[in-house]
């Protein structure tokens, strides 16, 4: 289990490594971020706190996941395993979006990854659900 002193290292490290991946640009000297930066962070945030769960590791989260057989739902944001297979999906999304399509979308996406649980932000705002079981 990681210590806070090095959550925190993480969370820092995590961020600028997805600053460099997504080129994201910050200005220091007016300290104005772009949107995609703030839900990056907030992204961010959540791989620490799942971090902090005893029975989660490093190597269960995956991120920026392309969806197998997928032409028009693109990627999804966090997808989070257990037992080898994906337990949690989670979007990261400006808060302008719309809740119903957006929790439309991420629910298509948990049930072809066949992921139980879903985390959705739009902004800071969490939204958190479980999907029911369907009988095949």
């Amino acid at each position: 289990s990681l210590k806070l002193k090095n959550m925190q290292t993480i969370l820092q490290s995590f961020q600028f490594i997805i600053a460099d991946e997504s080129f994201i640009v910050y200005n220091p000297s007016t300290k104005t971020l772009n949107q995609r930066e703030e839900q990056e962070k907030i992204r961010a945030r959540f791989v620490v706190e799942l971090l902090k769960k005893p029975n989660v590791k490093e190597e269960d989260i995956r991120l920026d996941m392309e969806l197998p057989n997928c032409d028009i739902l693109d990627s999804v944001g966090l997808v989070l395993y257990k037992n080898d297979l994906p337990f949690l999906v989670a979007d990261f999304l400006p808060q302008e979006t719309s809740l119903m399509d957006s929790k439309a979308k991420i629910t298509k996406k948990a049930e072809l990854l066949q992921a139980s649980h879903v985390v959705l932000f739009l902004g800071r705002q969490k939204s958190v659900f479980r999907l029911k079981k369907v009988e095949k």
